[in-house]
Protein backbone atom coordinates (compact mmCIF):
# COMPACT_ATOMS: atom_id res chain seq x y z
CA UNK A 1 0.00 0.00 0.00
CA UNK A 2 2.81 2.38 0.91
CA UNK A 3 4.59 1.62 -2.37
CA UNK A 4 1.39 2.33 -4.35
CA UNK A 5 0.97 5.65 -2.58
CA UNK A 6 4.57 6.67 -3.31
CA UNK A 7 4.24 5.64 -6.98
CA UNK A 8 1.02 7.63 -7.30
CA UNK A 9 2.60 10.71 -5.68
CA UNK A 10 5.63 10.47 -8.01
CA UNK A 11 3.39 10.25 -11.08
CA UNK A 12 1.45 13.30 -9.93
CA UNK A 13 4.69 15.24 -9.45
CA UNK A 14 5.76 14.31 -12.98
CA UNK A 15 2.37 15.34 -14.32
CA UNK A 16 1.30 11.81 -15.17
CA UNK A 17 -2.28 11.35 -14.11
CA UNK A 18 -4.01 8.02 -14.22
CA UNK A 19 -7.70 7.76 -13.61
CA UNK A 20 -8.55 4.17 -12.91
CA UNK A 21 -11.99 2.63 -12.77
CA UNK A 22 -11.96 2.80 -8.99
CA UNK A 23 -11.21 6.55 -9.04
CA UNK A 24 -13.73 7.73 -11.60
CA UNK A 25 -16.96 9.26 -10.40
CA UNK A 26 -20.09 8.43 -12.36
CA UNK A 27 -21.61 11.89 -12.56
CA UNK A 28 -24.11 11.50 -15.40
CA UNK A 29 -27.53 12.92 -14.52
CA UNK A 30 -30.90 11.58 -15.62
CA UNK A 31 -33.45 14.39 -15.70
CA UNK A 32 -37.21 14.29 -16.18
CA UNK A 33 -37.27 10.53 -16.68
CA UNK A 34 -40.91 9.80 -15.74
CA UNK A 35 -40.56 6.52 -13.87
CA UNK A 36 -40.95 5.61 -10.21
CA UNK A 37 -37.39 4.90 -9.17
CA UNK A 38 -37.65 4.33 -5.45
CA UNK A 39 -37.29 1.58 -2.92
CA UNK A 40 -40.78 1.33 -1.40
CA UNK A 41 -41.12 1.28 2.37
CA UNK A 42 -43.21 -1.88 1.99
CA UNK A 43 -40.21 -3.61 0.37
CA UNK A 44 -37.46 -2.39 2.75
CA UNK A 45 -39.06 -1.05 5.92
CA UNK A 46 -35.90 0.29 7.60
CA UNK A 47 -35.17 3.81 6.31
CA UNK A 48 -31.46 3.55 7.18
CA UNK A 49 -31.20 0.33 5.18
CA UNK A 50 -32.94 1.99 2.21
CA UNK A 51 -30.44 4.87 2.33
CA UNK A 52 -27.54 2.41 2.39
CA UNK A 53 -28.95 0.65 -0.66
CA UNK A 54 -29.42 3.95 -2.51
CA UNK A 55 -25.82 4.91 -1.74
CA UNK A 56 -24.51 1.55 -2.92
CA UNK A 57 -26.46 1.82 -6.16
CA UNK A 58 -25.25 5.40 -6.74
CA UNK A 59 -21.64 4.35 -6.12
CA UNK A 60 -21.66 1.54 -8.71
CA UNK A 61 -18.93 1.92 -11.32
CA UNK A 62 -19.61 -1.30 -13.22
CA UNK A 63 -22.76 -3.05 -14.34
CA UNK A 64 -21.71 -6.20 -12.47
CA UNK A 65 -21.97 -4.26 -9.20
CA UNK A 66 -25.59 -3.37 -10.02
CA UNK A 67 -26.25 -7.03 -10.82
CA UNK A 68 -24.81 -8.03 -7.43
CA UNK A 69 -27.04 -5.55 -5.60
CA UNK A 70 -30.05 -6.81 -7.55
CA UNK A 71 -29.29 -10.42 -6.58
CA UNK A 72 -28.76 -9.41 -2.96
CA UNK A 73 -32.07 -7.52 -2.82
CA UNK A 74 -33.94 -10.52 -4.21
CA UNK A 75 -32.19 -12.81 -1.74
CA UNK A 76 -32.86 -10.58 1.28
CA UNK A 77 -36.25 -9.04 0.53
CA UNK A 78 -37.86 -11.17 -2.17
CA UNK A 79 -39.18 -10.34 -5.62
CA UNK A 80 -38.31 -6.82 -6.80
CA UNK A 81 -41.18 -4.33 -7.07
CA UNK A 82 -41.44 -2.43 -10.37
CA UNK A 83 -40.04 0.75 -8.77
CA UNK A 84 -36.83 -1.02 -7.78
CA UNK A 85 -36.54 -2.62 -11.23
CA UNK A 86 -36.82 0.90 -12.72
CA UNK A 87 -34.23 2.23 -10.27
CA UNK A 88 -31.73 -0.49 -11.19
CA UNK A 89 -32.38 -0.04 -14.93
CA UNK A 90 -31.89 3.72 -14.55
CA UNK A 91 -28.56 3.03 -12.83
CA UNK A 92 -27.46 0.80 -15.70
CA UNK A 93 -28.53 3.45 -18.22
CA UNK A 94 -26.72 6.16 -16.26
CA UNK A 95 -23.54 4.07 -16.18
CA UNK A 96 -23.77 3.36 -19.92
CA UNK A 97 -24.29 7.04 -20.70
CA UNK A 98 -21.33 7.96 -18.51
CA UNK A 99 -19.15 5.44 -20.32
CA UNK A 100 -20.06 7.11 -23.62
CA UNK A 101 -19.16 10.53 -22.26
CA UNK A 102 -22.72 11.78 -21.83
CA UNK A 103 -23.06 14.23 -18.93
CA UNK A 104 -26.85 14.73 -18.88
CA UNK A 105 -29.71 12.68 -20.32
CA UNK A 106 -32.93 14.68 -20.22
CA UNK A 107 -36.38 13.80 -21.49
CA UNK A 108 -38.68 16.51 -22.82
CA UNK A 109 -42.22 15.14 -22.75
CA UNK A 110 -43.65 18.09 -24.70
CA UNK A 111 -41.47 17.53 -27.77
CA UNK A 112 -41.03 13.79 -27.04
CA UNK A 113 -37.27 14.12 -27.32
CA UNK A 114 -34.17 12.97 -25.50
CA UNK A 115 -31.52 15.65 -25.08
CA UNK A 116 -28.06 14.33 -24.30
CA UNK A 117 -25.42 16.81 -23.18
CA UNK A 118 -21.90 15.68 -24.00
CA UNK A 119 -19.17 15.71 -21.39
CA UNK A 120 -15.49 16.51 -21.99
CA UNK A 121 -14.69 12.87 -22.69
CA UNK A 122 -17.57 12.34 -25.15
CA UNK A 123 -16.76 9.80 -27.82
CA UNK A 124 -17.96 11.04 -31.20
CA UNK A 125 -20.56 8.73 -32.76
CA UNK A 126 -20.64 6.68 -29.54
CA UNK A 127 -24.43 6.55 -29.61
CA UNK A 128 -24.22 4.38 -32.71
CA UNK A 129 -27.61 5.61 -33.88
CA UNK A 130 -28.16 6.22 -37.56
CA UNK A 131 -31.50 7.96 -37.76
CA UNK A 132 -33.00 11.06 -39.25
CA UNK A 133 -34.52 11.61 -35.80
CA UNK A 134 -31.05 12.18 -34.26
CA UNK A 135 -29.42 15.60 -34.47
CA UNK A 136 -25.86 16.02 -33.20
CA UNK A 137 -24.71 19.56 -32.46
CA UNK A 138 -21.00 19.35 -31.67
CA UNK A 139 -20.68 23.10 -31.14
CA UNK A 140 -23.23 23.06 -28.30
CA UNK A 141 -22.15 19.60 -27.20
CA UNK A 142 -25.58 18.03 -27.49
CA UNK A 143 -27.37 15.23 -29.27
CA UNK A 144 -31.15 15.31 -29.60
CA UNK A 145 -33.23 12.27 -30.47
CA UNK A 146 -36.75 13.23 -31.55
CA UNK A 147 -39.89 11.11 -31.74
CA UNK A 148 -39.54 9.23 -28.45
CA UNK A 149 -43.01 8.84 -26.91
CA UNK A 150 -43.06 8.21 -23.17
CA UNK A 151 -44.33 4.66 -23.64
CA UNK A 152 -41.11 3.85 -25.59
CA UNK A 153 -38.73 5.86 -23.43
CA UNK A 154 -37.29 3.08 -21.26
CA UNK A 155 -36.81 0.80 -24.27
CA UNK A 156 -35.06 3.62 -26.17
CA UNK A 157 -32.79 4.41 -23.21
CA UNK A 158 -31.87 0.74 -22.84
CA UNK A 159 -31.11 0.51 -26.56
CA UNK A 160 -28.89 3.60 -26.45
CA UNK A 161 -27.03 3.02 -23.21
CA UNK A 162 -27.54 -0.42 -21.66
CA UNK A 163 -24.41 -2.48 -22.05
CA UNK A 164 -22.39 0.50 -23.29
CA UNK A 165 -19.77 -0.39 -20.70
CA UNK A 166 -18.99 -3.41 -22.85
CA UNK A 167 -19.07 -1.53 -26.17
CA UNK A 168 -16.60 1.25 -25.43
Amino acid sequence: LYREMVDKAMKELRGEFEIGVEERTVDTELKNIPFDMVIPEEYVSDSIERLKIYRRIAACKEESEIDEIEAELIDRFGRLPSQVVSLLEASRIRLGAFTMGIKIVEYDSHSESLVMTHGENHIRDSLGVRSRRLIVNEREGKSILYGVPERHLMKTLKTLFHGAENIV
